[in-house]
């Protein structure tokens, strides 16, 4: 049996400023060294079911397509390697565009150095582990996107991990893997980070990991030399409680299913993508008391950043208050649940690139074409700067012109969303000229390339049919 001894040199403390896709500052991962045998068992078996990859039948057509996959070799190549929003008000001789955006949404992701203690590795049959215990937590998706961007071995460490993460209220050792990557390493550092991130953005039901302050942290163990064919082995479990882990999980699938209940789940894909689009609209009003905070550790830790704070309350208590990382993530899982393939896009927005920050909205798969939607721009709402005007008044009060100005990035392209100029289409007009428009030119700039991102591989939306809600 061997011992575990401490390492302090293993460097995993990544800072990375994620604008409005908000991770936690504290991303709590630490890690233990142990000394094990090269020649460990492989492993075998890999429970492809937790994030299953398969051909997605296309929701219009009936046809399968294939989304595209990442290298699976292990060693695969890694890629290439702020302003507040104010509401703004133009004016013309003939109208008022009122210009209202939120940026710099998005909180830090913060994975600290590890520490080290002793202890051993130990055979797991997980599946018998499995059956013996039980979570409240899971997802119906067939199919995750930011999964398939992964090579083979960060999905090694993707399963592995989130395996553990579906027992929170346990500390079972997870079973054990093995990857060409060294404890300590660059590499390794990387590879964690872009696991950590694709769990993230793939999972909202994990929301109690990635914000809030649950006192759990992930360690692990792992294999001081490697095996003859370079891989080192590596275990992970949790340490802590999630002391509210009955209590808030349960509430956000009660959550889930309140807003589900009554949908016409009949309806074609694009119709029923608009009734959540709607629902949450409704539902949401976004957090401005916790955005006043930005940049504090209360705003990043605040669950305002999750699919809970805006389904059930944010860390202050506040009910359906979100911001943009939560609109997109609830948005995602409740999709999810309804058997769409859907991500999280991140990266910046605002009225120009020169006032751009970081901001989080969805692509949604539909009819063989991907398309973007951001619920968090869409919920627009009379403010009183609507007030400032006649037709600004008027238009709050007309139901037509409030439907069209919150469906005005729905299922819409990434060349519209990227560049996005305003026009006479969105203008609510008098008879005597006057006219008042809710929103002005904007731009939606994905993340670039980076070793520990994967925002850059978010799908390229050509858009359709569908676009703005047409045509359903």
């Amino acid at each position: 049996m061997k011992k575990f001894k401490r390492m302090t040199a293993l460097l995993l403390s990544i800072m990375l400023v994620l604008g409005a896709c908000g991770a936690p500052d504290q991303a709590r991962v630490e890690t233990q060294a142990v000394e094990s045998e090269s020649g460990a068992a492989e492993e075998a078996g890999e429970e492809e079911a937790l994030v299953t990859a398969k051909a997605v039948e296309d929701p219009e057509s009936g046809e399968e397509t294939s989304p595209e996959e990442a290298p699976q070799e292990e060693d695969a190549a890694e890629p290439a390697a702020e302003t507040e929003g104010e509401a703004v008000f133009e004016e013309s001789e003939e109208g008022v565009i009122l210009n209202a955006y939120k940026t710099d949404d998005m909180a830090s992701l913060d994975v600290p150095e590890p520490e080290g203690e002793e202890g051993e590795i130990k055979e797991v049959n997980e599946e018998e582990m499995n059956r013996a215990r039980s979570t409240l937590l899971y997802n119906n998706a067939s199919l995750f996107y930011y999964y398939t961007k992964l090579n083979k071995g960060q999905k090694k460490m993707y399963r592995r991990l989130l395996n553990v993460l579906r027992y929170p209220d346990s500390n079972e050792v997870g079973k054990a893997f093995k990857i060409k990557a060294e404890p300590g390493s660059k590499k390794y550092s990387n590879w964690f980070s872009k696991v950590y991130m694709a769990l993230q953005y793939d999972h909202p039901e994990l929301f109690w990991f990635f914000s809030g302050d649950n006192g759990v942290s992930v360690w692990h163990y792992y294999s001081r030399y490697p095996d003859a064919k370079g891989r080192y082995t590596y275990q992970f479990f949790l340490k802590g409680t999630y002391k509210n882990y009955k209590k808030e999980v349960t509430a956000f699938y009660d959550a889930v299913d309140s807003v589900m209940k009554g949908l016409d789940k009949k309806a074609p894909k694009a119709k029923l993508a608009l009734q959540v689009h709607d629902r949450l609209l409704d539902l949401c009003d976004y957090n401005d008391e916790a955005y006043a905070q930005r940049g504090s550790s209360f705003y990043s830790n605040n669950y305002c950043h999750t699919a809970y704070g805006a389904l059930v309350k944010d860390s202050s208590g506040r009910w359906n208050k979100p911001v943009c990382d939560g609109y997109s993530m609830a948005y995602e899982f409740i999709l999810q649940q309804l058997g769409f393939y859907v991500t999280v896009v991140c990266g910046e927005a605002g009225s120009s690139r020169s006032d751009a920050s970081g901001h989080a909205w969805n692509a949604v798969y539909l009819n063989g074409n991907w398309y973007e939607v951001d619920v968090t721009w869409d919920d627009i709402d009379p403010e009183s700067g609507w007030n400032r005007c006649e037709a600004g008044r008027l238009a709050a009060k007309d139901s037509a012109y409030m439907r069209k100005v919150r469906h005005y990035l729905f299922l819409v392209s990434t060349d519209y969303i990227t560049d996005f100029t305003d026009g006479p289409s969105f203008r609510y007009r008098l008879r005597n000229g006057a006219w008042f428009q809710a929103m002005g030119n904007s731009v939606h700039i994905r993340r670039g390339k980076s070793k520990t991102e994967l925002f850059s591989e978010a799908p390229w939306c050509a858009g359709g049919k569908f676009f703005h809600g047409q045509n359903i």
